[in-house]
Protein backbone atom coordinates (compact mmCIF):
# COMPACT_ATOMS: atom_id res chain seq x y z
CA UNK A 1 0.00 0.00 0.00
CA UNK A 2 1.75 3.37 -0.84
CA UNK A 3 1.70 5.85 1.85
CA UNK A 4 -0.08 9.22 0.62
CA UNK A 5 1.94 12.51 1.52
CA UNK A 6 -0.16 15.33 3.04
CA UNK A 7 0.84 18.64 1.86
CA UNK A 8 1.77 21.17 4.06
CA UNK A 9 0.67 24.87 3.02
CA UNK A 10 3.76 27.36 2.09
CA UNK A 11 1.70 30.39 3.41
CA UNK A 12 0.75 29.08 6.69
CA UNK A 13 2.41 25.58 7.35
CA UNK A 14 -1.11 23.98 8.31
CA UNK A 15 -1.48 20.50 7.23
CA UNK A 16 -5.17 19.71 8.03
CA UNK A 17 -7.09 22.20 6.18
CA UNK A 18 -5.50 21.74 2.89
CA UNK A 19 -7.56 20.17 -0.10
CA UNK A 20 -7.26 19.09 -3.49
CA UNK A 21 -8.18 22.41 -5.74
CA UNK A 22 -7.85 21.29 -8.97
CA UNK A 23 -4.46 20.70 -11.19
CA UNK A 24 -2.62 23.89 -12.81
CA UNK A 25 -3.72 24.85 -16.50
CA UNK A 26 -0.24 24.88 -18.22
CA UNK A 27 1.49 22.20 -16.17
CA UNK A 28 -1.12 19.41 -14.95
CA UNK A 29 0.05 20.12 -11.55
CA UNK A 30 -1.24 19.28 -8.62
CA UNK A 31 -2.77 22.24 -6.79
CA UNK A 32 -4.09 22.86 -3.41
CA UNK A 33 -6.24 25.18 -1.27
CA UNK A 34 -5.20 26.11 2.09
CA UNK A 35 -8.91 26.71 4.13
CA UNK A 36 -7.27 28.09 7.46
CA UNK A 37 -4.97 30.93 4.79
CA UNK A 38 -7.59 31.01 2.23
CA UNK A 39 -4.79 30.52 -0.12
CA UNK A 40 -3.51 27.84 -3.16
CA UNK A 41 -0.21 26.69 -3.47
CA UNK A 42 1.42 23.40 -5.76
CA UNK A 43 4.09 21.17 -3.94
CA UNK A 44 5.94 21.42 -7.01
CA UNK A 45 6.65 25.22 -8.20
CA UNK A 46 8.25 25.24 -11.27
CA UNK A 47 8.21 28.65 -12.26
CA UNK A 48 11.98 29.71 -12.29
CA UNK A 49 11.91 33.31 -11.93
CA UNK A 50 10.36 32.56 -8.54
CA UNK A 51 13.17 31.04 -7.35
CA UNK A 52 15.37 32.47 -4.29
CA UNK A 53 18.71 31.99 -5.94
CA UNK A 54 17.34 34.28 -9.28
CA UNK A 55 17.52 37.64 -6.95
CA UNK A 56 20.97 36.34 -6.17
CA UNK A 57 22.19 35.53 -9.70
CA UNK A 58 20.65 39.08 -10.87
CA UNK A 59 22.65 40.90 -8.87
CA UNK A 60 25.56 39.03 -9.35
CA UNK A 61 25.58 39.64 -13.25
CA UNK A 62 24.37 43.17 -13.19
CA UNK A 63 27.23 44.10 -10.79
CA UNK A 64 29.47 42.35 -13.75
CA UNK A 65 27.67 44.73 -16.19
CA UNK A 66 25.31 42.48 -17.94
CA UNK A 67 22.13 44.46 -19.31
CA UNK A 68 18.48 42.71 -18.46
CA UNK A 69 18.24 41.33 -21.64
CA UNK A 70 21.62 39.59 -21.05
CA UNK A 71 20.87 38.22 -18.02
CA UNK A 72 17.41 37.29 -18.68
CA UNK A 73 18.72 35.21 -21.45
CA UNK A 74 21.62 33.57 -19.20
CA UNK A 75 19.14 32.92 -16.49
CA UNK A 76 16.19 31.76 -18.68
CA UNK A 77 13.62 34.04 -17.17
CA UNK A 78 11.60 36.98 -18.47
CA UNK A 79 12.69 40.26 -18.72
CA UNK A 80 10.07 41.36 -16.62
CA UNK A 81 11.51 39.14 -14.40
CA UNK A 82 14.97 40.55 -14.21
CA UNK A 83 13.53 44.08 -13.74
CA UNK A 84 11.30 42.62 -10.80
CA UNK A 85 14.10 42.21 -9.03
CA UNK A 86 16.16 44.78 -10.15
CA UNK A 87 13.77 47.50 -9.20
CA UNK A 88 12.52 45.98 -6.08
CA UNK A 89 13.75 45.85 -2.24
CA UNK A 90 15.27 42.18 -3.34
CA UNK A 91 18.18 43.58 -4.38
CA UNK A 92 18.99 45.19 -1.05
CA UNK A 93 18.17 42.63 0.58
CA UNK A 94 20.66 39.99 -0.76
CA UNK A 95 22.90 42.55 -0.80
CA UNK A 96 22.51 43.21 3.30
CA UNK A 97 22.72 39.06 3.82
CA UNK A 98 25.55 38.95 2.09
CA UNK A 99 27.82 41.42 3.62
Amino acid sequence: MMKMLIPICHHCNQTRSVRKHGKGRSTGTQRYYCQSCKKTFQTKYIYKGNEAQIARQVTRLISQGNTPEMIGAVLQVGLSTVRHYLGSSHIAHISDLSA
